[in-house]
């Protein structure tokens, strides 16, 4: 499962109150790209609700951590951990 959070801003990396989570439509592709896709979605839902006045009307979601499937660093990125996304 991929995809991106924005949250609000906060002490910690990724702890703040989450705004959007955004999951990219993709193809079979390379981890690498799919992952670059899915930033390239964030950003766009984020310029979107700027524009449209939406991100100031927001309720932003408390994150809780009892229900996280599984948190993951840039370091656990490798080619390795890539093989078979999509088997």
């Amino acid at each position: 499962m991929f995809g991106s959070t924005i949250h609000l801003l906060s002490k910690g990396l990724d702890s703040g109150e989450i705004l959007f989570h955004v999951r990219p439509k993709h193809e079979e592709c390379e981890a690498f790209d799919l992952g670059m896709e899915a930033v390239k979605s964030a950003h766009g839902v984020l310029a979107d609700s700027i524009s449209s006045g939406e991100i100031l009307t927001l309720q932003p979601i408390y994150q809780d951590q009892t229900k996280e499937i599984r948190y993951t660093r840039n370091a656990d990125f490798t080619d390795k951990s890539s093989t078979g996304i999509f088997t």
